[in-house]
């Protein structure tokens, strides 16, 4: 009786230990990081930004702003918010945002997969990846 106890208290805190794994991998595959390509060009526009992070929703994880690169990059959990939530979240701070595509760096042009890029602006496609825009 004694070790029909142990093999059964073995089973629960296994079943337990299991339950409790796959719970913590479902939370983390809910968690997305965005950047979104921002209308920021000072750094008062960041600040703005990181000091009120709460207006972009809930869940929100880690928000990172590069004024350089003019983006910022959102980690969030997917079950609370969304692009378009923080995007409108975004808005009421008067800062215009769209994700940044994620499409790569390939074209029916030659130039955009050429050592130098584009040599202008209207050799660039119309939905040129930023990977293939000249400065």
């Amino acid at each position: 009786m004694n070790k029909m106890k142990k093999l059964l208290l073995l089973a629960v805190v296994m079943t337990l230990s299991m339950t409790m794994s796959l719970a913590r991998d479902q939370k983390a595959a809910g968690i997305k990081t965005t950047t979104f390509v921002a209308d920021i060009h000072c750094e008062n526009c960041s600040i703005k930004v990181m000091n009120n992070v709460p207006a972009l929703g809930k869940g929100i994880k880690d928000v990172a702003v590069d004024v350089a690169q003019k983006t910022i990059t959102v980690t969030y959990d997917a079950g609370k918010n969304s692009d378009d939530r923080i995007v409108k979240g975004l808005k009421s701070l008067n800062v215009t945002a769209q994700p940044q595509p994620t499409e790569s760096c390939q074209s029916d042009k030659p130039c955009c997969n050429a050592p130098g890029g584009c040599k202008s602006q209207s050799d660039q496609p119309a939905a040129t990846p930023s990977c293939c825009k000249t400065e």
